[in-house]
């Protein structure tokens, strides 16, 4: 999970870098948006993004093989959402 979320620095050899959607800080943006457009409260998105990177630390070991990062993380926003959004705007 570590190298997924601070992927390793290339030591002076040209190799490809890793692909933006599977980069957790790169996708940080989008989770916000697309939290902002499930719950429509800045504070109550914050928190729904913060929970869904929890869960995913928690649940990485069932990630599906080849799955990218973003639609991962999107899955687990969504059910969230629609079994803790209510909760998360107090």
């Amino acid at each position: 999970m570590f190298n997924a979320l601070f992927p390793p620095q290339a030591s002076g050899r040209a190799t490809p870098g890793p692909d933006p959607s599977d980069d957790v800080f790169a996708l940080l943006p989008k989770l916000r948006l697309a939290a902002r457009l499930l719950l429509g409260d800045v504070d109550a998105s914050d928190r729904l993004v913060e929970r869904t990177l929890e869960q995913a630390i928690l649940d990485v070991d069932r990630r599906q093989l080849g799955q990218s990062t973003e639609n991962w993380l999107n899955g687990i926003m969504r059910e969230m959402a629609k079994t803790r959004g209510a909760k998360l705007m107090h």
